[in-house]
């Protein structure tokens, strides 16, 4: 009885662990995890734009690891530098009838930017870029800063980076893109307009894709298969 009662536990875990397993960081596609984390402002006025791209550590560990000119020490240190800390990149501009763009500086994007993050317990941080980074994050920042701005096509060079820490004073991790919880971005639009863009979590790129019984794929975020109503 007890060798039935330990295999079915081994079972069961083995189970619950495969179903919610995250991905390597090699395996995670940078193309969808940046898909999760970027998001254009809801407005109504049409002669505004507003965007913003959400960078967690896992976007640099996937880009990192796939990059076979990078020596496993510089990797280590690069990573080693990033992990406390998440970017967020921000452009607003301004359009005119004639379709021209008037970029917002960073300052103007600064004075009414308000970002928090709310938990599953609903714990809130209200958060603030971190004026005090380290030498070697600004150092870091001023060479792949180019590399974001050139991914994000036309908009890419009027895009302003805010660096914010994303772990506690004894090293627990704030916005966690494995576990459940909201990142809030506010804005001030044309007119005066209030702007929001949120991102819920955990980023369903960072897992291995759990299959419904009819073969589709099912979010991270569901319990239950909506083609079948059976519980993942």
């Amino acid at each position: 009885m007890k060798k039935l009662i330990l295999t079915s536990l081994i079972v069961f875990f083995s189970f619950n662990v495969t179903a919610t397993e995250r991905k390597a960081f090699k395996d995670i596609s940078s193309t969808e995890l940046t898909t999760e984390t970027q998001a254009q402002a809801e407005t109504i006025n049409d002669k505004h734009i507003s965007m913003v791209w959400w960078v967690p550590y896992e976007f640099w560990a996937s880009i990192f690891s796939r990059d076979p000119n990078i020596t496993d020490s510089a990797r280590k240190e690069m990573l080693g530098i990033l992990k406390d800390y998440s970017v967020l990149a921000v452009v607003q501009a301004d359009v005119s009838s004639i379709g021209s763009f008037k970029f917002y500086s960073k300052e103007q994007v600064l004075s009414e930017l308000e970002v928090s993050y709310t938990t599953s317990h609903d714990k809130k941080y209200s958060l603030s870029p971190d004026n005090n980074v380290s030498s070697d994050m600004e150092l870091m920042m001023s060479q792949i800063s180019p590399m974001l701005q050139a991914a994000m096509g036309n908009l890419g060079a009027n895009f302003h980076f805010f660096i914010y820490r994303d772990t506690e004073k004894k090293g627990k991790r704030i916005i966690n893109p494995y576990k459940k919880g909201t990142l809030s971005v506010t804005l001030k639009g044309k007119d005066d307009e209030k702007l929001y863009v949120e991102f819920k979590t955990p980023l369903n790129s960072l897992y291995v894709p759990r299959i419904c019984p009819n073969g589709q794929k099912a979010h991270i975020s569901w319990n239950y298969c909506p083609w079948s109503g059976k519980k993942l």
